[in-house]
Order: C-alpha cells, then structure tokens, then sequence
C-alpha cells in the first residue's frame, strides 16, 4: 500500500517506527509526537522516553517547559536567531 494512502495517524505511526528502530547515542528531537490518539502518544513518550534514558546526548527543540525539565539538563533558548540563555537545569 503505498505512504500516500495512510491516514495522517497510521503515516505518523510508520514514521514514528521507522525513527526509533535504532537506539542513537546523540538524539535530535524537534517536539515531541503531537499526531495520534491518547494510546499512540502514551506508548510514543514511553518509547522516547527509554531512547532518552539510553542516548548519550539529547538535543531537544521544544516549547514545553515540563518535558524540557523532565529531559534536559541544560537549557539554551533562543529569540529571533539570538542566544537568550545558556544555563543548567535539573539534576546534571
């Protein structure tokens, strides 16, 4: 069947599958999954969350401040291409 003909939730799904086949050492993250039904986005954030725990390095682009301190022990924020602040968050 190809791509084209799945649903946005089924594509999210297969791409979602597809990125976290393999257990990186340096994870890129922009957001968090978004797409899915309550039970997709559960099993998602247990699923990013045991890729976090086991990457060496996490880069996350986020605009919420609660995965942010759950994830990052470091925080850099930008405004307008600018460094804002770079500072440590959270248990290091």
């Amino acid at each position: 069947m190809p791509f084209k003909s799945y649903s946005q939730g089924m594509g999210a799904r297969l791409a979602f599958a597809i990125a976290t086949t393999l257990e990186p050492q340096i994870l890129l993250m922009d957001e968090w999954i978004g797409a899915g039904d309550a039970a997709f986005q559960a099993k998602a954030t247990r699923r990013m969350d045991e890729l976090a725990e086991k990457a060496g390095i996490i880069i996350l682009a986020s605009h919420q401040p609660d995965l942010i301190a759950r994830t990052c022990n470091k925080l850099l924020e930008l405004e307008h291409g600018r460094v804002k602040r770079f500072e440590g968050i959270g248990p290091s």
